[in-house]
């Protein structure tokens, strides 16, 4: 379930990526988004027509030939480089590189634009917003958006208490972000009884503000996608979410290149700076909207002098912000970055650099982050909340609960290391040898049985026959389990043809 930037582009098809191309501002997030060795190549062919094959080639050393395929790969996979020449029936001969001619003239562009141009339409509105409010807006309204998920799993016990889902907050919403995860396979229906089940874990207080777990009536549970989704980092989340959005929005015959060039418009947009909602044509405004949903813009309603989300369609929003999420979509910032950028919850808490492994599978986390609990509490079994504080105990049956529900042992590795504590970033191993080595064991014992499909053969004639057929299956590496004494076999499915070809051949009937 990778998923980033440059995933989603290489994704679409080669007449959606040339007419994305038309826009700088699509361009200059493909560029900045490049390994450093494909930035280089980009740049070497932005003035140039084209570069032979051999003279290319030449462009790295016999060490650097990993990364020179790598990029050049990566550069072709996103139609950035194209390959050209001659088209004879050998292939192509006097082959040359250039640079796809729509992506070379926007970079042109760019490199010669004067910075003070790059953004002339923000402005700084007396009475908006600050950056650190911005960034706190946008810490609340991605932790809503986690809680989407987080809230439908009914097998958390302290995750929600005080949060209601995100789903619960409004009625006037301009994008229902439940039915957006449920396309996105990250929450499904539940069934009778998991709904029996979250209502017997609400709060003493009847389900108002401190409800956990699916509702009553119109119940949802995490995917196994889903519990993918919540171990990845923020700026994985984050495409995983906007692919989908997009997805949607093209089956309503959106402009596809229209929304995507805006969304990756926005992250050359100042975080400080205030653009106008009332200049932008009606489609970017809706996408406006809806994207305030997700905390990727903020909109400032100047009528009431501060800035909210509209509880109505926004004719009073007048001016819209980027947040922190837009640089991370549009590929200024990755998503590891945007973690540690991200490093503090809504009431200030520090969110990155928490986790403390010992050696003794117990995990102590220093956060009041009800989404970063409720995470931990996927693969823990909790043993104390304090204020500040969380502690739990990695088990085997909390290890095999994670990965009945699709997470990976090493999945549960590296979030751990991502979150580590200062006082032990530093250290090798981060997550203790004993630690990491038990759950790698306790992941393969799950795989101890492996089911193949295969075709039983029996009632050879004679011994000589079955021994000829069995030699014949193990030399194509066919043969899945025998019996000499009872003359049985099985073989995978796939070597069924050639094997009833050799018996015809040389069983006697």
């Amino acid at each position: 379930m990778e998923e980033d930037f440059v995933t989603f582009l290489v994704q679409l098809p080669a007449i959606q990526l040339d007419r994305l191309y038309e826009s700088r501002w699509t361009c200059q997030a493909v560029l900045r988004s490049l390994p450093p060795l494909a930035k280089q190549y980009v740049l070497r062919l932005a003035f140039a027509d084209s570069v032979p094959q051999a003279l290319f080639q030449g462009w790295h050393t016999a060490e650097g030939q990993a990364k020179h395929k790598g990029a050049i790969d990566k550069l072709r996979q996103l139609r950035v480089l194209q390959r050209v020449g001659k088209q004879t029936d050998r292939g192509i001969t006097d082959a040359k590189f250039r640079l796809n001619p729509l992506f070379k003239e926007q970079i042109q562009k760019a490199l010669a634009m004067p910075i003070e141009s790059v953004d002339t339409c923000g402005v700084q509105l007396e009475g908006g917003p600050s950056v650190e409010e911005l960034r706190k807006y946008a810490v609340d309204r991605w932790e809503e958006i986690l809680l989407c998920v987080i809230g439908t799993n009914a097998n958390s016990s302290w995750a929600h208490r005080g949060r209601a889902p995100a789903w619960n907050s409004s009625k006037t919403k301009s994008l229902d972000v439940l039915e957006l995860f449920k396309k996105a396979d990250l929450v499904s229906k539940c069934t009778q009884k998991s709904v029996i089940e979250s209502e017997a874990l609400q709060d003493d207080d009847g389900g108002g503000r401190g409800q956990r777990g699916v509702g009553k009536s119109d119940g949802f549970q995490v995917t196994e996608k889903g519990f993918q989704f919540l171990l990845m980092d923020e700026g994985r989340q984050l495409w995983s979410v906007v692919r989908e959005y997009v997805a949607t929005a093209e089956s309503r015959d959106r402009d596809l290149a229209s929304i995507l060039g805006f969304l990756l418009q926005l992250g050359f947009q100042r975080p400080e700076r205030a653009y106008r909602f009332d200049s932008l044509p009606p489609l970017r405004q809706q996408v406006v909207e809806e994207l305030a949903e997700l905390g990727i813009i903020y909109l400032h309603t100047h009528s009431e002098g501060q800035a909210a989300l509209p509880t109505k369609r926004s004719a009073h929003a007048t001016w819209y912000y980027p947040t922190r999420l837009s640089r991370t979509l549009s590929g200024a910032v990755s998503g590891e970055q945007a973690n540690l950028a991200n490093s503090m919850d809504s009431d200030g808490e520090a969110l990155n650099g928490y986790v403390l492994v010992e050696t003794n599978y117990r995990l102590y986390a220093y956060t009041a982050s009800t989404v970063q609990i409720a995470i931990m509490e996927l693969f823990t079994r909790p043993q104390y909340r304090l204020p500040n504080l969380f502690v739990g105990v990695l088990t085997r049956e909390s290890v095999a609960a994670a990965l009945d529900c699709g997470i990976d042992g090493e999945q549960i590795i590296s979030f751990l290391q991502q979150h580590a504590h200062p006082d032990i970033a530093n250290r090798i191993p981060i997550v203790p040898e004993t630690v990491a080595d038990q759950i790698r064991l306790w992941a393969a014992e799950r795989n101890r049985v492996v089911s193949s499909n295969v075709v039983l053969y029996e009632n050879f004639p004679s011994d000589e026959d079955f021994q000829s057929v069995v030699q014949f299956s193990r030399s194509k590496k066919y043969l899945v389990w025998m019996d000499s004494e009872q003359r049985k076999m099985a073989v995978h499915l796939h070597g069924d043809g050639e094997m009833r070809q050799f018996i015809r051949q040389n069983v006697k009937k």
